[in-house]
């Protein structure tokens, strides 16, 4: 018989009157971890695999349409302001029934909320068609929000932060800067690069898509500090705002070389053609419009596989929330981006638009999530000192489903 360490730690079977080592109880002790935590593991991974699917369909949408970019915008918005609507009616009957009040706040802070992701959604999605897949996980707001809200709560909320947060966000931005490389070399003539790594004006484009979601983060932050708000209140008339934002942003369309309409008149037009096509029903003048750019066949079922999983997304993330802690929100939210990332050269998901993955993303990659790791870590140990900080704990907020764009769950990816 081998002899026992006198110094190994001892666990107390409770069947038996005599200790047993842990080497003989490790894999029922996983086991029994497993069990205890299977609920949240199961949501993260639910949170996990929406995130990325939402990320995929939206770009799928976008190039399916890629001739009608504000089609695609209000097309996709308005289902939201719907269903949420629903969600806070029922909210606010089963609340009346429970003698329990809904907590609301001024219209004009909702409004606030849905103007910047309006904005958001306009820099994100004109920009979708013209940015390859995997630039867009490595360029959306999940990371990029970081260095931005910090930038805006320093100046806006006073907040200042140890050496660390800021090496944290310097290795970010040479994530970032990695990720544009190729976009900047290809102008010196690079075989394809602009192809798969996208054109330097539409990937910042698209990084400017994060510059209203951390004014977002920032201003709810602020302005929701000390009262207490609904998410059922907020999601619904947020999303309300936005589709007025939106609706009133049409202009947007018909500016050169950003919008697609030739003419302001045209702009019209042109959503009586999207619809076609989203319907697969293609006119003559649509096939013109389109000159090729279109995929009208698949068009309405990229779009509605967008919406179901852009509200699942925002539902399991909440699952992740309420359920989990803090560690599993941060798992979920660090795991999105790479998810993504590979999801787009997947040829089962993305089929004849599966794309590569270059040697830079893999390092841009390397490098922002090592950032965003120990912004994290770092954030957490401010937190503890009462250092102040930019990005609330838990994805509910950061990462609303009404919040366009953003791979954690929510901002239009």
């Amino acid at each position: 018989m081998t002899p026992r360490n006198d110094s190994e730690p001892l666990l107390v079977n409770e069947d038996e009157d005599f200790p047993i080592s842990p080497k003989r109880k490790i894999i029922p002790v996983m086991i029994a971890n497993i069990k205890q935590h299977r609920s949240i593991i199961l949501w993260c991974i639910a949170s996990l695999l929406t995130s990325a699917l939402q990320g995929v369909y939206i770009k799928l949408a976008g190039s399916a349409l890629g001739v009608f970019p504000y089609f695609l915008f209000w097309t996709t918005a308005l289902p939201f302001v719907i269903l949420f609507f629903i969600f806070y009616w029922i909210v606010l009957l089963w609340a009346r029934r429970k003698g329990r009040s809904v907590g609301k706040t001024a219209q004009w802070k909702m409004a606030i909320i849905g103007g910047l992701n309006a904005l958001n959604g306009i820099f994100i999605l004109f920009s979708n068609p013209h940015v390859p897949g995997v630039m867009q996980a490595l360029l959306g707001p999940t990371i990029v929000v970081i260095p931005m809200a910090m930038a805006l709560s320093f100046v806006m909320l006073k907040s200042r932060y140890n050496r660390y947060q800021v090496l944290a966000v310097f290795v970010i931005l040479l994530g970032l800067g990695i990720a544009m490389f190729p976009s900047f070399y290809s102008l010196r003539g690079s075989s394809g690069g602009e192809e798969q790594f996208g054109s330097v004006f539409w990937n910042i484009v698209f990084l400017l898509g994060s510059v209203p979601a951390a004014f977002q983060t920032v201003y709810q932050e602020k302005a929701f500090a000390s009262e207490p708000i609904d998410l059922a209140f907020m999601l619904a008339y947020s999303t309300l705002w936005q589709f007025i934002a939106i609706v009133v942003s049409f202009p947007v369309d018909a500016i050169p070389h950003f919008g697609t309409a030739s003419s302001f008149l045209n702009i019209f037009s042109n959503q009586r053609e999207g619809f076609n096509c989203l319907l697969n029903r293609p006119t003559a003048e649509t096939l013109a419009l389109c000159a090729g750019q279109c995929d009208c066949e698949h068009a309405g079922l990229y779009v509605g596989l967008f919406v179901i999983a852009y509200v699942t997304s925002g539902f399991t993330s909440l699952g992740v929330v309420k359920y989990g802690n803090a560690t599993f929100s941060f798992i979920v939210a660090t795991l999105s981006t790479p998810l993504t990332e590979f999801a787009f050269a997947w040829p089962l998901l993305m089929g004849s638009q599966v794309e590569t993955i270059s040697p830079y993303n893999y390092g841009a990659l390397a490098v922002l999530l090592i950032g965003v790791i120990l912004y994290r870590v770092f954030d957490r140990a401010a937190t503890a000192k009462h250092i102040s900080v930019v990005i609330p704990k838990h994805p509910s907020v950061v990462n609303e489903p009404h919040v366009f764009y953003s791979y954690d769950s929510g901002a239009y990816p």
